[in-house]
């Protein structure tokens, strides 16, 4: 659930971990003041907090978008590659989601929350030194549970000609 909300003069982003947050907060000299506050901002930069809730999970940060949710069905299709989404290091991304993460130094790949794998399993490839890439073979299908509504746009656009979406 990612949620903006204001507290007097600061601005208060509370939203699961995302490997781009950080450095996307440091830029509007955001603070990281623990899970239970999350992230804080000096409430002037409302828009640009926002801004970063749309470019990383396609949201606004309303309680609204938060609550109305849906439950997506994708399936990575032959016209995937590695500048997508579907591969990148030991963990699996998809527009703000986990999708797989293989975890070390067990080798074991397992899926992010809320993440069902229907056919197919995520795999993983292990290069010198242990280096890990987890990627998804064409025609595996997963779904997604709780995707806010308002994010859907965002994953039609990032799966476009490399998989296809299904929205419930």
């Amino acid at each position: 659930m990612i949620i903006v909300s204001m507290h007097g003069a600061q601005l208060a982003l509370q939203a699961p971990f995302h490997p781009q947050l950080g450095a996307e907060a440091h830029k509007l000299r955001g603070r990281f003041l623990g899970k239970q506050t999350g992230w804080v901002f000096d409430a002037a930069r409302e828009h640009e907090v926002r801004a970063i809730c749309g470019s990383l999970w396609g949201v606004d940060g309303t309680p609204e978008a938060a609550a109305d949710t849906v439950t997506l069905t994708i399936e990575a299709n032959e016209g995937w590659h590695p500048q997508m989404r579907w591969i990148g290091g030991a963990d699996l991304w998809l527009c703000g989601r986990q999708v797989a993460v293989t975890m070390m130094p067990r080798r074991i790949t397992r899926p992010g929350r809320g993440v069902k794998f229907l056919k197919g399993l995520p795999r993983a490839r292990f290069g010198t030194l242990d280096a890990v890439e987890t990627y998804l073979e064409n025609g595996t299908v997963f779904t997604m549970k709780d995707v806010p509504r308002m994010a859907v746009p965002r994953f039609e656009a990032a799966v476009q000609t490399h998989g296809t979406l299904d929205v419930r």
